[in-house]
């Protein structure tokens, strides 16, 4: 039996973004996306991480950075097939 998930190829890792690794793990601790990151912005961010907003705004501009350097904004989806063991 194979089941086919679908990937979203905008939901790129956290630790792909260039930014410090303190900041990685505080994003990945809080459960934060990279979709949350986009559609909530720094003021936001800087509240739920209790972080300044200078700080919510360097990673707010590397997850931009990093989906703007991975093709456009536009989501893109690839058909994964997984075996069912």
């Amino acid at each position: 039996m194979l089941i086919f998930l679908i990937v979203n190829n905008m939901d790129y890792s956290i630790d792909a973004l260039e930014i410090a690794a303190g900041l990685k793990d505080a994003l990945i601790n809080s459960g934060l996306t990279i979709e949350f990151i986009l559609n909530s912005g720094p003021v936001e961010i800087a509240s739920i991480l209790g972080i300044d907003v200078y700080l919510a705004k360097i990673i707010f501009d590397a997850t931009e950075k990093s989906l703007n350097n991975n093709g456009s904004k536009e989501q893109q989806n690839d058909v994964v097939e997984l075996e069912n063991m």
